[in-house]
């Protein structure tokens, strides 16, 4: 009944739990989680059903067993008729029911403070090229040292190593200004474009690492 009503309210809500059930319904979506928790001696729960749901899950989808644990150990009502003896306690069960529906809302809380810093744009580099060639106020800021821009950069790039961003900002005087922002292979211009997003650029965009630019004519 849960997996019924969130998969037509998907947008209300952060993630579902299934503790020894499966959804009959979609629950895909790129911002909803799911966890699925069953007992290793579950002798109610039809797995036919829980492999057919697996394909309603959203890509972030997660299915713990618990080993030693039953059916009727997720609650406290006694035992259930078909199911298996559980090998471990029903307090046991329950403690490691708890701890993965912790660590699922924190993974979730962690991924939407993550959402909330990245304040900048990524883009392909074929995109940057068209705002290149399209708009002539546009910033290419190049943050590697100026030994690696020395040695070939993107024609009117701007060298400013992503070490020094954070002491040498006159060199941006227009935080609503369109920066395109690359490095090597990617990992320092997206800590580059962070940091500008944290100074309070507006337009930040970050298109990856020369090693992946595609177009060697626009190389000096």
């Amino acid at each position: 009944m849960a997996a019924a009503y969130a998969s037509e309210h998907l947008e209300s809500f952060n993630g579902l739990v299934f503790l020894a059930a499966y959804p009959t319904k979609s629950l895909k979506s790129d911002s909803f989680s799911v966890l699925s928790l069953y007992g290793s001696e579950d002798g109610v729960l039809n797995m036919e059903k829980v492999e057919e749901g697996r394909a309603y899950m959203p890509v972030d989808y997660a299915e713990v067993c618990i080993e030693g644990g039953n059916h009727a150990q997720f609650g406290n009502y006694g035992e259930q008729k078909g199911d298996h003896a559980a090998k471990i306690s029903w307090e046991e069960q329950q403690a490691q029911t708890v701890e993965a529906i912790l660590n699922m809302m924190e993974a979730h809380k962690d991924q939407k403070q993550e959402e909330v810093m990245m304040t900048y744009e990524q883009i392909s580099p074929q995109e940057a090229k068209k705002r290149m060639d399209k708009e002539a106020d546009v910033i290419i800021l190049d943050v590697r040292t100026q030994e690696e821009y020395d040695s070939g950069h993107i024609k009117n790039a701007v060298c400013l190593p992503n070490e020094d961003i954070l002491s040498e900002p006159d060199i941006l005087p227009d935080k609503g200004q369109q920066i395109l922002v690359y490095c090597r292979s990617g990992n320092r211009s997206r800590q580059a474009a962070q940091k500008l997003a944290d100074m309070g650029y507006e337009n930040v965009l970050e298109f990856g690492g020369i090693l992946d630019w595609p177009y060697p004519d626009l190389v000096e």
